[in-house]
């Protein structure tokens, strides 16, 4: 029988050298790197970290990848914290090739990024550090959306009290099928509770019940029955649910920043619109959202509309359309300064290649006077062509561009803009959302389960990670994801073991990685 000091070395053995890997694209990466930092809950005595870095590959593919799951004392200081970061980023050699850290939220400590800001120095981020942070647009659209909800709070209690009755037993939900067939309707009967932390699954909850409100009615032997009036309630809130969920779920599959400023100013307009509703609970619940949103909006703007102008399809125009729609007589002026901030930005770079590009071509001391006439003439016209580069690509007739195109475009087009195609590979990496995509919808931190939370931390940060390093990697070599399976065998292993040194207690769960080589979390209640 494998001991379990060697199941414990096997482990930490997969995670260094996927480590290492990692550590060497990134060291090849061709642009700077964005981070995404999000917080998960443990236990009561430590907070977890997660770490990942974002880039686009010499490929233009966008890659993403793991880089720490880290154990942070739970009332750790933002030296602390920052220390944490900075060590991280020292490790895989990219603190002087960042370029934004998505946060958790709008409330996000302003102290640590300014202590980031500071240690990186300002003079190794792009626009001197004032783009370096975006909160996450999904966290942010879950606090709005909780907005909603507290509208409808007492009418949610009470559809699920009616859910859990009706489905309380094998007779009962026999009796709730009989009732929507006796009334003909085609909506399907199967009552499903909410997953509590998931917005999305509430939403759907509220929506599916109240399509069977007559069925409700009709057999009316609950006392948690709603009235006609909070039905009515449910259906206004959902109608405009509906918007943020539908936009949300076509959306979230590519949460990258250059496709999000108009999901973003619709939600704006949207809200402005359901101020004037003469319903007084959606008057308020509007007004709610739309504080959450304008503290939002003033942290992301910049970034996001700097973004949008790298959409092939968009640049400019879509700038325009929105910013009047949202800013009215003040559109242009919030125009012009993106428009400022994009040419900064574009002499940013434009002067850090030309300074890179010079200690390649330094003088030799034996060129004749024809060769210093030569590469003058050279670089002259090199310049020339470099000042109409921005009003080249502005101007040129807009190009009908799928969202999943966007990279392709600017691969094939890169060699006619030299300095754009460097801040687009850059741009285009920076994600909205802090957390992976499918939660998205997801409200609330994660926990570790509790035969987990007695791990080591260098051993839970080993089995969080190495799995979705094994699989970032297999995927960009077209394998077979073995390794990554190999790992939940010793993870499975590791999980009944019983080690002397005390890293581990006993724990008899057997889903530390579930069957696709993640880490099993349990949601928060």
């Amino acid at each position: 029988m494998v001991s379990q000091k060697t199941v414990e070395n096997d482990i930490m053995k997969v995670f260094k050298f996927e480590r290492c890997i990692a550590h060497g694209d990134c060291l090849n990466a061709p642009g700077r790197i964005a981070i995404t930092k999000m917080w998960t809950s443990s236990d009561g005595n430590r907070r977890l970290l997660a770490i990942t870095g974002h880039i686009i590959d010499e490929d233009w593919k966008r890659q993403s990848f793991i880089m720490r799951f880290a154990n942070v004392p739970l009332f750790g200081t933002n030296q602390s914290i920052c220390k944490v970061l900075l060590d991280c980023f020292s490790f895989f050699d990219m603190d002087k090739r960042l370029s934004t850290i998505t946060v958790d939220s709008y409330t996000s400590n302003d102290e640590l990024i300014d202590l980031l800001v500071d240690k990186l120095s300002e003079n190794e981020l792009p626009f001197r550090g004032k783009l370096f942070r975006l909160p996450c647009f999904a966290h942010t659209l879950s606090l709005m959306v909780q907005d909603a909800f507290d509208v409808v709070r007492h009418v949610i209690e009470k559809i699920r009290d009616s859910i859990m009755f009706w489905t309380s037993s094998p007779e009962r939900e026999m009796t709730f099928e009989k009732a929507a067939c006796e009334l003909g309707l085609s909506t399907p009967a199967k009552l499903v509770l909410d997953y509590g932390l998931s917005w999305s699954s509430t939403y759907l909850m509220m929506q599916h019940s109240f399509l069977l409100k007559d069925v409700f009615s009709h057999l009316g032997h609950h006392e948690s029955l709603p009235s006609k009036e909070e039905w009515d309630l449910v259906r206004e809130v959902c109608d405009r649910l509906k918007f943020l969920f539908d936009k949300m779920k076509s959306l979230a599959d590519c949460p990258v920043a250059c496709l999000y400023l108009e999901l973003i100013c619709e939600i704006k307009v949207n809200f402005l619109k359901w101020l004037n509703c003469e319903v007084p609970w959606i008057k308020e619940m509007a007004s709610k959202m739309l504080k959450k949103f304008d503290k939002y909006w003033l942290a992301a703007r910049d970034i996001l509309g700097v973004a949008t102008i790298f959409h092939p399809q968009y640049r400019f125009c879509a700038l325009e359309h929105y910013f009047k729609k949202i800013y009215g007589n003040d559109a242009e002026d919030e125009v012009d300064r993106i428009h400022q901030i994009f040419y900064d930005l574009f002499k940013e770079y434009k002067s850090s290649l030309m300074k890179d590009k010079k200690n390649d071509e330094d003088l030799s001391s034996g060129e004749s006077d024809t060769d210093l006439f030569s590469r003058y003439k050279r670089e002259m016209k090199k310049k020339q062509s470099e000042l109409y580069e921005v009003e080249y690509y502005l101007k040129v007739s807009v190009v009908e561009t799928e969202d999943s195109d966007i990279l392709s475009w600017w691969e094939v087009n890169k060699q006619c803009y030299s300095v754009l195609h460097k801040m687009a590979r850059d741009i285009l990496a920076i994600p909205v959302f802090a957390v992976d995509v499918e939660d998205a919808f997801d409200v609330g931190d994660k926990i570790l389960g509790s035969n987990r939370s007695r791990l080591h931390p260098t051993v839970v940060e080993a089995l969080v990670c190495s799995p979705k390093l094994i699989r970032r990697r297999e995927h960009s070599e077209s394998k077979a994801p073995s390794s990554a399976n190999n790992l939940h065998s010793l993870g499975t292993i590791y999980d009944d073991a019983n080690f002397e040194d005390g890293i581990i207690l006993k724990a008899k769960s057997a889903e530390i990685v579930d069957e696709n080589g993640d880490e099993h979390f349990e949601s928060a209640k």
